[in-house]
């Protein structure tokens, strides 16, 4: 199963997420069989592919019966847009071009007619309304009610529910619904139960949401990564009047999933809250691997026309696909760039140090803790904390620090080392198999081949075997040093 690395560098929306997978390989078909499934009047799809940034890309496109004003930009910014100025060619925002993959041939469109709907328009950057009880003062008619056609997630998860995705990509769509449900609730300050989408942003969300669970599922993606999520600034208009950016869905979903957002000089929205939703319920790790293999690369076209074009790019990537000598990496000529962390802390004890060690080390990122006696000012009895991670595993770490010990203070540095690639593996010795780890220096050092058992094979072996773990330990050490030196082509005679 391939790994997915997502590039925010230019925002995130649903439709870009779903345009990008899709050209990175995802099952149109499954989408499509998904999509009509719904048998959900007042909308149809289209999938085309457009060019961008002198890039071929795909456009994912939900058009409704009623408009939303969603890429109405005079609509979204008013007269704020006017002064961006974009470029030329930038302005031209799409040209719709044929699919080298299909032999010159124009991608079908996916379209799936319904009925017209003529709800209120409203911009999907909102498409909530705020939920009212019916006791409060209202001036609608019968009719004038009956226009307005809400759904709240106990009318939208059932829809999802009853659809023919697969359970997998019913349960992701639910928990992105979820997730911006309570964003909003929370920038309204009102109940989740009380959140409802209007009829025309429920549609749209809906397709746009469903459409990215069932497209991630089908590539049965084993793991995502991504970049910071970034964003524009300035204001946009929607149900409410005008918001700032991001809107206080992005930030309740960035605050609430520690999404990391990158403020770029461009004016307008380039988080949507479905965007940001999305992005959160696939939990990524916002610190790739350094050596990965491209399989696949997709490109998801955004469709408002900022002064910068917005789009998503989609790796399909296999981190373990990288040169067997590759344990020594970038950061310098012959290391790889981490960091050290270290504290002095004093008046703690070793319950408390221990404690927190287990949790550091429990820490993505953290690659070892160390913890050392020494002596302080006045001969004060202490220890000194020594942690080796990752750059983005210093706050977690230092939270944990301060949090759980009596330290007040911490010091970090970059630091560079050599590694040697290795790999767990079972070996037959004269006892039985034994799980060892087998270890290989960089070619500039030798390339030497070494083997070290696994503490615990040997006290399960020794006690299956009514032996000393010593003694189990002399004799298999023994026999992993006479392959080790005929693997390194020793002159040894065994």
């Amino acid at each position: 199963m391939p790994d997915l690395f997502l590039n925010l560098e230019r925002g995130v929306s649903g439709d870009m997420f779903v345009a990008a997978l899709l050209d990175a390989g995802a099952d149109e078909k499954e989408l499509r069989r998904v999509l009509d499934s719904l048998q959900l009047p007042g909308f149809k799809a289209e999938i085309q592919r457009v060019q961008k940034c002198a890039l071929s890309m795909l456009d994912f496109k939900v058009e409704l019966d009623a408009d939303n004003h969603d890429h109405d930009m005079a609509y979204l910014f008013g007269h704020q847009h006017e002064h961006a100025h974009p470029q030329p060619q930038q302005q031209q925002d799409f040209l719709v071009i044929k699919s080298s993959a299909d032999h010159g041939e124009e991608r079908e469109p996916l379209r799936l007619h319904h009925h017209a709907v003529s709800p209120d328009l409203i911009s999907a950057n909102d498409p909530f309304m705020l939920g009212h009880k019916h006791d409060q003062a209202h001036h609608h008619d019968h009719a004038h009610h009956d226009h307005h056609v809400h759904r709240g997630l106990n009318d939208i998860l059932p829809l999802i529910e009853r659809s023919a995705a697969s359970p997998e990509a019913k349960a992701l769509a639910s928990r992105i619904f979820r997730i911006i449900a309570a964003a909003e609730a929370e920038a309204h300050g009102i109940a989740v139960e009380e959140v409802h989408f209007h009829e025309v942003g429920a549609l749209d969300s809906i397709v746009d949401i469903l459409s990215a669970a069932v497209c991630f599922t089908s590539l049965h993606i084993n793991r995502v990564y991504a970049t910071p999520l970034a964003e524009g600034h300035g204001s946009v208009n929607c149900q409410h009047g005008l918001l700032p950016i991001p809107v206080p869905a992005v930030c309740s979903i960035a605050a609430a999933y520690h999404l990391p957002l990158n403020a770029i000089d461009v004016e307008g929205e380039l988080v949507t809250p479905t965007g940001a939703a999305i992005i959160a319920a696939l939990e990524p790790d916002f610190t790739p691997p350094q050596n990965w293999q491209i399989i696949k690369s997709g490109y998801g076209a955004g469709k408002r026309a900022y002064s910068r074009p917005s789009f998503v790019r989609a790796l399909l990537i296999n981190p373990a696909a990288v040169p067997a000598d590759a344990s020594v990496v970038k950061g310098s000529a012959d290391g790889e760039q981490i960091i050290k962390i270290e504290c002095n802390i004093d008046d703690c004890s070793g319950e408390i140090l221990g404690l927190l060690s287990d949790k550091l080390r429990s820490l993505p990122g953290v690659r070892d803790v160390a913890v050392l006696p020494l002596f302080m000012k006045k001969q004060r009895p202490a220890y000194l904390l020594t942690i080796i991670a990752d750059r983005a595993a210093l706050e977690p770490s230092a939270q944990l620090i301060f949090t759980e010990s009596t330290a007040i203070g911490l010091r970090w540095l970059p630091v560079e080392r050599l590694i040697c690639a290795r790999e767990q593996i079972s070996v037959q010795t004269s006892l039985g198999p034994v799980l060892v780890k087998k270890c290989v220096l960089p070619q500039s050092l030798g390339g030497r081949v070494c083997y070290y058992p696994e503490f615990a094979a040997m006290q399960e072996l020794a006690s299956k075997l009514s032996l000393p773990v010593k003694d189990v330990d002399a004799l298999i050490r023994g026999e992993l040093t006479v392959m080790a030196c005929r693997e390194n082509n020793s002159q040894f005679d065994a």
